[in-house]
């Protein structure tokens, strides 16, 4: 975990993405989808972990919303009541404005949660003051990642550093290096300082830099386990593990059973005539939903698909970036990969 000098009691919870419409979501008897409700469940396990812990401040790290552009009343009402509930729990709530959050420069869909008790909403960099009186340097999202970079190498360099971003040089789980114009460097790491960062869905604790992560998955290219972080004296990042509806993937015809908080499941290698069979199958051992996947698309399906249609690589790339943007980077490249060579058999 993380450490130095400074002394705070906080919970740190990032990229909710409450959002109505995932793929997969049902909706549920009370109007809502099943998947928004899942992000209230977070929300309750935010409340349990409060009461048990005592943690006097709560910082709600970017994207507490996903849709920049439309939102349901129903859903946002009940998000707002949701985090009322937490910030009447301790004595301050610091809720920053993520890229998600944002619809266009200076206009965002957190304006309301300012009016809360005690809770404030960061939609510029700034030191703020936790209930213990420790200070904090918070960063929120900026479309203009050089006044982003600026804002933080230009900001107090004594004391933890919050941000909906990302630093260049930090490895993620997939083992790539994440890319970015805010690199370590411009974190002033020598000072001892800690920065702790939204953003990135998954999570990494690397000493004094930690990504707190999204608290469940969101899609087929989320993996392992998911954290809300408690954040002792001294800077000590302490991880508590959620409960959700996980996302896998198995091979046919191996079906496992779903874990107790369900989930998706893909099955790869499927039979065409085995569709509906591996669903329903997959379903009965306590999955949510199933996305059965076949072996082999039919030569005349894939002729019929691709017939009279001038495409390359760059086209499928810019089209799945555009259609596929709520599926991770990885997964975008796999779908462009299998789209490029249904492609060279059509095409050849």
């Amino acid at each position: 975990g993380a450490s130095s000098e400074t002394s705070v009691n906080l919970l740190v919870i990032s990229d909710i993405h409450a959002h109505d419409s995932w793929p997969y979501s049902r909706q549920l008897p009370a109007g809502n989808s099943d998947r928004f409700q899942d992000a209230l469940n977070i929300l309750d396990q935010v409340s349990r972990l409060i009461d048990e812990t005592g943690v006097s401040d709560l910082i709600i790290l970017g994207d507490l919303t996903h849709r920049r552009h439309s939102i349901r009343f129903s859903m946002y009402n009940a998000l707002l009541a949701a985090v009322a509930r937490l910030a009447q729990q301790v004595r301050q709530t610091v809720i920053v404005v993520g890229n998600h959050d944002l619809e266009s420069a200076g206009d965002h869909s957190l304006y309301p949660f300012s009016y809360l008790p005690n809770a404030m909403v960061i939609e510029e960099p700034e030191t703020v003051r936790l209930s213990d009186g420790d200070n904090v340097f918070v960063v929120p999202y900026d479309d203009n990642a050089e006044r982003l970079v600026q804002a933080v190498r230009e900001g107090p360099t004594d004391i933890p550093l919050f941000a909906h971003y990302a630093a260049e040089g930090v490895q993620l789980e997939s083992e790539y290096y994440l890319p970015s114009p805010l690199k370590i460097d411009d974190l002033h790491l020598k000072t001892g300082r800690v920065a702790v960062f939204g953003h990135v869905h998954s999570p990494v604790d690397q000493g004094q830099i930690v990504y707190v992560g999204d608290p469940q998955h969101f899609n087929f290219g989320d993996d392992g386990p998911r954290y809300l972080w408690r954040i002792l004296d001294g800077m000590a990042c302490e991880p508590h593990e959620t409960v959700f509806p996980v996302f896998r993937t198995a091979r046919w015809p191996r079906i496992p059973v779903a874990p107790l908080s369900s989930g998706y499941l893909r099955i790869l290698n499927v039979p065409i005539d085995r569709l509906d069979v591996a669903k329903e199958h997959a379903i009965t051992l306590g999955w949510r939903d199933a996305v059965p996947s076949p072996a082999e698309l039919p030569p005349e399906l894939i002729q019929a698909a691709t017939q009279g249609l001038l495409l390359d690589r760059g086209v499928l790339e810019s089209y799945v970036a555009r259609h596929c943007s709520d599926l991770a980077s990885e997964d975008q490249r796999v779908v462009v990969d299998v789209g490029a060579q249904l492609l060279e058999e059509a095409q050849g």
